[in-house]
């Protein structure tokens, strides 16, 4: 398959979801393109293997074509990538044409069909507004949902560039341990509802003491964007549910804590606001459990980020704190998991408390060796990212 890139335009303030080609054509990043520090390895570990299975970039480079010179060329079998944001801004005559004459690829790379880069704006709501009938639409991203739409001429594939970008930053000489001398490492950070709750829950039960854990919140009125502590993203304003709510176990949980907050791993890097996703080889064999709080939770939304594959390398038996399906998603990936038929089928607090209820119980230490173990293996294998590619993309095609 040829994909070529269609280019970005130049808007002030404007970031944009990297493509395949941003990814694996070079190692150059851009300045438009978003959380691009946070990959500068990817292309140098995997680049090879993707051009491999894709060319890339090989008419128009890494900036690609702008799209009114590409609505001057006859349409061939040449796939052209563009970031949910490019399509928004895009004039909607020009939008249809382009839909209608020419392969194209949406991606939402690092946002898991969210859409939060092209304003929280889903394409295909988007084409079902203009009424037009695409030529062959793929939807590229990092979750698992299946969103095509037959009739629409709409297909999906997964990328998983998360687990990409993880293996890029881990070393892979490691051995795999399993030594627990604690119950739980539940790294929250960012004080979302569902890891308030099931952070609250942990703490209703007894269980907080025998837990790592961080929750990062800007308590001051001062921010700074790209500040570890004072990101905008972490002021006290956008999570009321930590201050104000009227549930006893909450309420509870941060009289408890509020003097600790912002709570953090002290021994990890923390100046940058990227420094979240850094870990320390000491966790490795020490938990029992690792709690993942994914940032997707629901019914849908089958986004794995850093956190899953974070867990997965640092061999820690995880339980997931995720959409409804999530657990069934990782294995069809091939990886094992732990508690799926009490909690994959729930969401939201059913979920979380039914993550937490499982953490009370008596630990099966030979089951949860055997499941972090494998997962271990599978996650340092670089073979086995490029099978889910060729399992998950290019039969897709």
């Amino acid at each position: 398959m040829q994909i070529e890139k269609i280019a970005n335009p130049k808007v002030e303030g404007y970031n944009y979801d990297p493509g395949l080609t941003d990814f694996f054509y070079d190692g150059d990043i851009r300045p438009e393109i978003y959380m691009g520090d946070m990959f500068p390895n990817v292309c140098s570990v995997f680049g090879q293997g993707m051009k491999q299975r894709f060319e890339l970039g090989k008419l128009y480079g890494r900036d690609g074509i702008d799209i009114n010179r590409l609505l001057t060329k006859v349409p061939d079998d040449t796939y052209y990538e563009i970031c949910g944001l490019n399509l928004l801004l895009m004039p909607k005559q020009k939008c249809i044409y382009l839909l209608k004459n020419y392969n194209v690829i949406i991606h939402d790379h690092m946002e898991g069909l969210s859409w939060l880069v092209a304003e929280f704006k889903d394409p295909i709501e988007l084409i079902k507004e203009y009424n037009v009938i695409p030529r062959n639409v793929i939807i590229s991203s990092c979750a698992g949902d299946d969103v095509s739409v037959p009739e629409l001429n709409i297909r999906c594939w997964y990328i998983p560039i998360w687990w990409m970008i993880m293996y890029s930053k881990f070393p892979h000489n490691l051995e795999f341990k399993y030594k627990p001398t604690k119950l739980g490492l539940v790294p929250a950070r960012k004080p979302r509802n569902q890891r308030i709750k099931i952070l609250a829950k942990i703490h209703e039960k007894g269980l907080l003491d025998q837990c790592d854990w961080s929750l990062v919140v800007n308590m001051h009125d001062s921010e700074k964007t790209g500040d570890f502590f004072k990101s905008p993203s972490l002021h006290h304003s956008n999570f009321p549910l930590l201050f104000e709510s009227d549930e006893p176990y909450i309420k509870n949980f941060y009289n408890d804590i509020k003097e600790q907050l912002p709570k953090y791993f002290s021994n990890i890097p923390h100046d940058k606001f990227e420094d979240n996703h850094l870990f320390d080889l000491d966790w490795m064999g020490q938990y029992c459990y690792y709690v993942n709080t994914e940032t997707l939770q629901g019914k849908k939304g089958l986004f794995s980020t850093e956190k899953t594959f974070k867990g997965f390398m640092l061999g820690l038996p995880m339980l997931n704190s995720a959409s409804a399906g999530f657990d069934k998603f990782l294995n069809r990936l091939g990886f094992l998991t732990i508690g799926t038929s009490q909690f994959d089928h729930l969401a939201w607090d059913e979920r979380s408390h039914s993550i937490v209820d499982y953490m009370s119980k008596p630990v099966d230490h030979e089951y949860n060796r055997y499941v972090a173990e494998h997962n271990f293996k599978i996650a340092h294998d670089i073979d086995s990212i490029f099978e889910v590619i060729d399992k998950e993309v290019l039969t897709r095609q």
